[in-house]
């Protein structure tokens, strides 16, 4: 479990940001080949707009810019696919490191409808698209995530995925518009 709290906020009160892995290992003799792959989990829990509101500022309508978005998701990626951590987590499950497997999906739960997280310039609702309150996005098995260019693929896709299942288009522009200004991370 990892924590952080911002500069002025007492520990005790508000934990802004936590990551919490778990490790789910097989059952040693069990007969299932399900069963047999460790399955590790990431979750990501952001407590800034409860932080905020906290202070007085509500209603607090903070939208996440799809750099920020990107950053983020590029950031899960790279590190779930870092050489110390496969090296960590092939030691936790017993297997060689050349077994560990790359993300496969992910998880996006939001405490309010994904649409008003997201930029409201840009994106335009797609009419009687229905609510969302985040989804389970699935990386592209043929990416070698651990390749800057491949894994921002995965990212570029998942942020699309993430603005249609919100109901809303124009995700590829502001993506594009993104891409043409930001510099390729390592």
């Amino acid at each position: 479990m990892w924590q952080a709290s911002g500069r002025h906020v007492p520990a005790e009160r508000t934990v802004l940001v936590e990551a919490v892995v778990s490790v789910d290992l097989p059952e040693p003799y069990n007969s299932t080949a399900s069963s047999a792959v460790a399955s590790i989990t990431i979750d990501i829990i952001a407590r800034v707009q409860q932080y905020a509101e906290s202070l007085g500022r509500r209603p607090w309508k903070h939208r996440y810019a799809v750099s920020d978005l990107a950053v983020l998701f590029d950031g899960l990626l790279k590190t779930a696919v870092d050489p110390k951590v496969v090296a960590e987590i092939a030691r936790i499950t017993d297997i060689d490191p050349a077994l560990v497997a790359q993300p496969r999906e992910l998880h996006l739960v939001a405490d309010r409808q994904v649409k008003e997280l997201l930029p409201s310039h840009g994106l335009e609702e797609i009419p009687e698209a229905g609510a969302s309150a985040g989804g389970v996005f699935r990386a592209n098995p043929a990416l070698d995530l651990r390749d800057v260019t491949e894994r921002q693929e995965q990212v570029d896709d998942w942020l699309r995925q993430l603005g249609l299942d919100a109901g809303l288009t124009g995700m590829e522009s502001l993506i594009e518009s993104f891409r043409a200004t930001a510099p390729m991370s390592a």
